[in-house]
């Protein structure tokens, strides 16, 4: 249940739904801070239980887990992302149970995907969905699935859940200790050390995909590929594929998580099944698919920048806002960008750069020519991200974010 803040001048109220009122009669409900623009609400006090909450951003989903697990602890975590709300629960230390509001992580979608249950069945199944009466309940009591069946699935979707965390990269947290008040706890084969090993290690895969893929770029399907004797995923990807369509786009029309669609498309690139379109020479803002030698570092960054700057022209916005980093360098960048300007065509004097931090030789001297450019264009993207839509403007992230594991590395 929602509910309102009203403010007035200085002061604000929150205002409850009336069910949760009639809930919490006879006790005095407590508010709790949750993160900068949002707050919870208990039915009673915190005395004599623990909780803690913040970022992804400070705080990594491992540091939260081992927390949890170190201290044996039991309760509920809540992890709020952009696309989806997702809670753990814990007992002892182990997890029991986990929801979600994505559809994708939900039980029916589950089942379909497990093809225990076909898209009609669910339909018929979820208009029989009451309160009082939840999805699983409908289908056994229809005997449209087993009780094993539906035990199996729900352990699955709860490992998908947790697994499928350690991908996020931004969101905020909040976890309250008590013992958890769930019905459907379950006993799961991994133990919660295992789960937080494979998420790791999904998110690990997922930026390797990251890094490879570029999902601004067009795909077409190869002209021999007989679909028939593709799996039923394949068939509906590339059924979906459309000329001209950038993996962005596919991705969207298929609604499916980025570990989903990254998984697919790498396994049909590496088949031959889908290949990379030559890019358009007509079209400057077109992004690139890396050719064999691979372009420096330098100029990976130089591309980037200009074709940020080339979209930012092409819809109508000027580069005043990009030039303004030179004029007023951020502390500690005085020196590398003295006298270095952004052209028109959104070059940057490189060499510039180079020369004054020559007192630094060598291997240092491009480090911190490299720490510079990233400094420049972490800022040219918190600027872009007011200008272009957020898709644009991830994938330029996600440009920026593969060229500086690629140095570490």
């Amino acid at each position: 249940m929602r509910a309102k803040v009203q403010i007035a001048g200085d002061s604000a109220q929150l205002l409850l739904p009336p069910k949760m009122l009639l809930t919490w009669k006879g006790t005095e409900p407590s508010a709790f801070s949750y993160s900068e623009e949002a707050l919870f609400v208990l039915s009673q006090r915190l005395e004599g239980k623990g909780y803690f909450s913040g970022t992804l951003e400070a705080l990594s989903l491992e540091t939260v887990f081992a927390h949890i697990v170190a201290g044996v602890r039991s309760g509920s975590l809540s992890a709020q992302f952009p696309n989806a709300v997702r809670k753990v629960y814990f007992k002892e230390g182990q997890v029991v149970f986990a929801s979600s509001t994505a559809d994708h992580e939900r039980l029916g979608e589950i089942l379909v995907k497990l093809k225990l249950l076909s898209s009609w069945e669910l339909q018929d199944a979820v208009a029989e969905v009451k309160p009082g009466v939840r999805l699983g309940q409908v289908l056994t009591r229809a005997s449209k699935l087993s009780a094993s069946s539906l035990y199996s699935a729900m352990t699955f979707l709860v490992r998908e859940i947790v697994v499928a965390l350690f991908s996020e990269t931004s969101g905020n947290f909040l976890f309250l200790e008590g013992a958890p008040s769930v019905e459907d706890a379950l006993k799961l084969p991994d133990k919660t050390k295992g789960l937080v090993l494979a998420g790791m290690q999904r998110c690990e895969q997922l930026n390797r995909w990251r890094r490879n893929i570029d999902i601004a770029q067009r795909v077409s399907r190869h002209p021999e590929v007989d679909l028939k004797r593709l799996s039923t995923e394949s068939q509906r990807l590339l059924s979906t594929l459309k000329e001209e369509t950038t993996l962005t786009e596919l991705q969207q029309a298929l609604g499916l998580t980025d570990y989903e669609f990254l998984e697919q498309i790498s396994e049909l690139l590496s088949q031959g099944i889908l290949v990379f379109q030559e890019p358009a020479t007509e079209n400057p803002i077109s992004l690139s698919v890396e050719s064999t030698p691979p372009p420096s570092p330098l100029e990976r960054y130089r591309s980037l920048i200009q074709t940020l700057c080339d979209l930012l022209t092409a819809e109508g916005h000027g580069l005043g806002d990009l030039r303004s980093f030179f004029t007023d360098p951020l502390p500690g960048m005085e020196k590398a960008f003295a006298g270095v300007t952004l052209s028109e065509a959104g070059e940057i004097d490189f060499n510039r750069i180079a020369e004054n931090l020559s007192a630094e030789a060598g291997p240092s001297e491009r480090l911190k020519t490299y720490e510079a450019l990233d400094a420049f264009v972490s800022y040219a993207l918190f600027s872009a991200k007011n200008l272009l839509t957020p898709q644009k403007a991830e994938v330029f992230q996600n440009r920026l974010r593969a060229l500086s594991e690629e140095r570490k590395e």
